[in-house]
């Protein structure tokens, strides 16, 4: 388009143009028409490939989005548990307590966690540390529940709730690592689902 415009202005200026002199400038006007017709395709190129990239960026935040929400319940179950262990053996009491070993068992929540796990790559980093003290709390904290019997109720005779030295003292301080890193992991998924709900 161009170099016919510019040819059009060339023969307005300077008169009609011979046939031999359009034949020595056959090779040129080629080149021209062989770089413009580049130019083209290279651009028309480029735009599929960043179309085809932003495709690629929507479909892996989409594929963040939906790991992040499909965790976030089972992380809030996790902490409201592991706070309710807690409250339950810290907290006062004005008399003795008898309860059996369920009442204070956390759920894994394993099918969401083991997800979460095997597609670690669609997480935050951050996240990935907690739900790895998670992981490592909740086989922890299985291991010491275990060690009471299912069937002979767990007693608490204090007033100021389990101390340093009773039997249930690891598995507080299990359940309340468990609870922090939840907290920890569901701060960091609010802010990365914000995040990827503003890119899409």
């Amino acid at each position: 388009m161009t170099f016919a415009a510019a040819l059009i202005a060339w023969t307005g200026v300077m008169g009609p143009t011979s046939t031999t002199t359009l034949k020595d400038w056959q090779t040129l006007i080629a080149a021209f028409v062989a770089l413009g017709g580049g130019t083209m395709a290279y651009f028309a190129a480029m735009a599929k490939v960043y179309a085809d990239r932003d495709r690629d960026f929507r479909e892996l935040n989409r594929k963040k989005l939906g790991l992040c929400l499909r965790l976030r319940p089972a992380l809030e179950k996790i902490q409201t548990q592991a706070n309710d262990v807690q409250n339950v053996l810290t907290g006062y009491r004005t008399a003795p307590r008898k309860f059996p070993p369920s009442v204070i068992r956390i759920d894994p929540q394993e099918e969401e966690l083991q997800e979460a796990w095997k597609n670690l790559e669609l997480l935050p980093i951050d996240v990935s540390f907690e739900l790895d003290t998670i992981r490592a709390e909740l086989a922890n904290a299985k291991r010491l529940l275990d060690t009471f019997p299912a069937d002979t109720p767990i007693e608490l005779k204090g007033y100021i709730g389990v101390s340093y030295g009773d039997s249930l003292y690891p598995y507080v301080n299990s359940s309340r690592r468990i609870g922090e890193a939840a907290t920890n992991a569901l701060r960091i998924l609010d802010s990365e689902v914000d995040r990827i709900k503003a890119a899409l």
